[in-house]
């Protein structure tokens, strides 16, 4: 890994995070999603700048898992929280985050 070069990933919730997902099978992706993997001593980062959001680990795969259990996490926080408590900018996040995932739940923003 010594000529290991940053790299972006496109992820279509397929191999890379099924073990993930499993856990989650009420989630589907509605788009694919481009992070962006580097190397920051001692770790692999994996982000997406739109979302800002990050997960890192000793490989690309631990920093792509951790990466989608960070976000599937967030997405489910949004998305199961009452419209009255989000404020402008979390009302925005989940909607980034609605172009991406389709829980098969029912959306409280409109």
């Amino acid at each position: 890994m010594d000529d290991w070069l940053p790299m972006f990933v496109i992820l279509r919730f397929s191999h890379e995070c099924d073990h993930v997902l499993a856990s989650h099978p009420s989630i589907q992706m509605r788009a694919p999603l481009r992070i962006h993997i580097s190397r920051r001593e001692p770790y692999v980062v994996a982000v997406n700048k739109e979302l800002t959001l990050s997960g890192h680990g000793s490989t690309i795969e631990e920093a792509i898992k951790d990466f989608v259990e960070y976000l599937i996490s967030d997405y489910w926080v949004y998305k199961r929280s009452r419209p009255e408590t989000l404020d402008k900018g979390a009302k925005r996040l989940l909607r980034q985050y609605e172009r991406f995932f389709d829980g098969r739940s029912y959306s409280l923003i409109k």
